[in-house]
């Protein structure tokens, strides 16, 4: 919640009689936002009905990158605001087998995860939260550490449900969505409607654990769905407002960028950016996407641009066509530079890594249209967060 409110300060004049008071502007008020973002998550819950699982974005302690973002917005922002509810709240807490395995530390505090799983359960009920279980997502049998860390929380207390790695997640969707996906899953009895699941950082499976959370609910007669908060960034503003941008900046050690879903905007007609023709090559408008005036008049091109470096991707063909091609397309003057690039021979572990997709099920069983595919899909989101 942005926005700018006026403050009288206490001011007198030169006689010691009380004087107007100047007013300071406030950029971010706290308290309204505590407010307004309650009253949101009621409202939600109201329009759903049944029980909400609520990922949370971010972290809800110690939110340091959102305190750099924005000033007045204080690292316990969002536990401040859960705590307007917390009569109603339960908090889950998941976590990753493979960063125990990893041996996986925040950078921010210089604790493993496994000491910060605990120090959550610890916070949380300091400040009155009911919290019981807990969560390991990804867990396999070779992984001892994670095993008996889950024995060592049983002890404590805690109830533990354990989640396995399923096969051909995220894009397998009906076997995700059965018996064999997240019906192997253990579920967590939770007791209260409002659910809201943290975890030590990111990657730890928050999505995955709602989604397998709601779909046991469900194969029990219970309703129940799916929310995500998130703080930043603000999508009600331009991806360029300075907020939206000192967002990527306070996240830049996370390797983080704002970027409007490329397949969201080529749904409404509109894309932005270097990506379009690859995008518009995903949709299977294959012969489209080689039109390069077609791109540009859609994708990223105003009258007030300046500047503008045209590259042809194909097959071979005659370079003067080509350069008459393009000086059809742009008023102004074209500056040639004769530039071909040889076909290398394929190193197919450089290209997993080049584009990381080394770990993804399609590399993993090489077929050319896949992987090809996929190339297109990095290259595309890239150069549209661009």
């Amino acid at each position: 919640m942005t926005g700018t409110h006026e403050t009288a300060l206490p001011a007198s004049t030169t006689d010691g009689r009380a004087a107007s008071a100047p007013l300071r502007r406030i950029g971010f008020d706290r308290a309204k936002y505590i407010d307004l973002q309650s009253q949101h998550i009621q409202e939600r819950r109201r329009q759903i009905g049944g029980k909400l699982y609520l990922e949370m974005g971010g972290k809800l302690f110690d939110d340091l990158h959102a305190s750099r973002v924005l000033p007045g917005f204080t690292p316990d922002n969002k536990i401040a605001m859960l705590e307007r509810i917390k009569d109603e709240t339960e908090i889950l807490v998941c976590f990753n087998a493979k960063d125990l395995e990893r041996n996986k530390v925040r950078a921010d505090l210089g604790i493993t995860y496994e000491d910060d799983v605990l120090r959550l359960v610890d916070v949380f009920r300091e400040r009155g939260f009911l919290v019981e279980h807990v969560v390991v997502t990804q867990l396999e049998d070779a992984n001892h550490r994670a095993l008996a860390f889950l024995e060592k929380l049983e002890r404590l207390g805690l109830k533990v449900a354990r989640h396995r790695v399923i096969p051909g997640y995220p894009h397998a969707t009906a076997r995700i969505v059965s018996e064999e996906g997240f019906g192997r899953n253990e579920w967590s009895e939770t007791t209260r409607d409002l659910v809201v699941v943290t975890a030590p950082g990111p990657g730890s499976g928050k999505l995955a654990t709602c989604l397998s959370q709601v779909y046991h609910d469900h194969q029990r007669g219970l309703a129940s769905s799916y929310a995500k908060f998130e703080t930043f960034p603000i999508w009600d503003l331009p991806l360029e407002h300075p907020v939206n941008v000192a967002y990527e900046a306070a996240t830049a050690d996370l390797d983080d960028i704002n970027l409007i879903d490329p397949f969201h905007l080529a749904a409404h007609g509109e894309q932005v950016g270097l990506g379009a023709a690859f995008a518009m090559h995903l949709r299977g408008a294959r012969e489209e996407s080689g039109l390069i005036a077609e791109a540009l008049r859609r994708f990223g091109v105003s009258r007030t641009t300046r500047t503008l470096i045209l590259v042809r991707v194909a097959p071979p063909l005659d370079a003067g066509e080509i350069v008459q091609h393009m000086t059809q397309l742009v008023d102004g003057t074209l500056q040639t530079r004769g530039l071909s690039l040889p076909s290398p021979a394929l190193a197919w572990s450089e290209l997993g890594t080049a584009y990381k997709i080394q770990d993804t099920p399609a590399f993993q069983h090489p077929d050319t249209s896949q992987v090809d595919a996929l190339i297109c899909s990095m290259v595309a989101s890239k150069y549209v967060g661009a």
